[in-house]
């Protein structure tokens, strides 16, 4: 207390812990309140846009979503002291026991993977789900439950990747990488940066409660340009082949893609094609 004028004197921390004790009231209140309904977080080792995801995570329960933790042996060596520290003082978070975690899938809402690592990745769309978080993740989608995966380490055009010189590898690995995330969104996961984790997710999970019901869900997002840009429609001329190349840039245009009557379309480039809702056009014969 300041004599002088009567107020009260907060240094830095104690504001911050004072803010932090209004959330937690809020989410408190705003809680959902059966207790059944939670959402599985599971960190899988990765680290590209930690603190944006973890902001995500506390946007879910601020608005009322109750949280299960899993972090695998490799999320808890590099940051389960962290994660302990940041959000275990939730009212609505709790770790997950992992003896039951098929159970735990069973009962749950869905299922938030705050950074989608490339191993995961790979071991999910290769049907091979040889550790637990894999197993988590493929056995949530057996089950038909909604799965939101931010894939900051894992998009081959993240700007998080190109930070460190992950994005350096030859075309045909990137390509790969991509058309994993392509089956991975197939499979019926929604992909998301870690910036985008909150809102998606809650678009995702309970679509009534969302405050932008009217947005269409975002399945591999382009790259994150500084400044909205307008790129000129690409001119590909008579295109007796479709490959990858034409659909990414065409995706990038915004436009579909026409070609020759009778061109042929790489089994690639179709599903690229489908899952980006890119429209080949092929002209009448004649």
């Amino acid at each position: 207390m300041n004599k002088d004028n009567n107020t009260l004197d907060y240094n830095t921390v104690q504001i911050k812990a004072l803010v932090q004790q209004v959330l937690y009231a809020v989410a408190r209140a705003s809680r959902d309140e059966d207790a059944d309904r939670y959402v599985l977080a599971l960190f899988t080792g990765a680290t590209a846009g930690f603190s944006q995801a973890l902001s995500g995570l506390e946007h879910l329960m601020l608005n009322g979503t109750m949280l299960r933790v899993l972090t695998s042996e490799s999320a808890c060596r590099l940051y389960g002291d962290v994660l302990k520290k940041r959000l275990m003082p939730w009212p609505n978070a709790e770790v997950m026991e992992k003896d039951s975690w098929f159970s735990q899938v069973q009962k749950c809402s869905g299922v938030v993977i705050p950074m989608l690592s490339v191993a995961s990745l790979s071991r999910v769309c290769s049907l091979a789900p040889d550790t637990l978080a894999a197993n988590i993740i493929l056995q949530a989608l057996f089950m038909g439950k909604p799965v939101v995966a931010a894939i900051d380490g894992a998009a081959p055009n993240s700007p998080d990747r190109k930070l460190i010189g992950l994005d350096q590898g030859a075309p045909a690995l990137m390509e790969a990488l991509a058309h994993r995330l392509l089956e991975f969104s197939n499979f019926g996961a929604r992909l998301t940066w870690s910036r985008d984790l909150g809102p998606a997710s809650l678009r995702f999970f309970r679509p009534a409660d969302s405050d932008q019901p009217g947005q269409s869900p975002l399945n591999i997002p382009a790259s994150r340009p500084s400044a909205p840009q307008s790129p000129a429609p690409p001119d590909f001329g008579p295109i007796r082949l479709v490959d990858a190349g034409h659909v990414k840039q065409a995706r990038v245009a915004g436009t579909p893609i026409h070609t020759t009557p009778g061109a042929v379309v790489t089994p690639l480039a179709r599903e690229m094609a489908s899952g980006w809702g890119i429209e080949i056009i092929a002209a009448p014969r004649g």
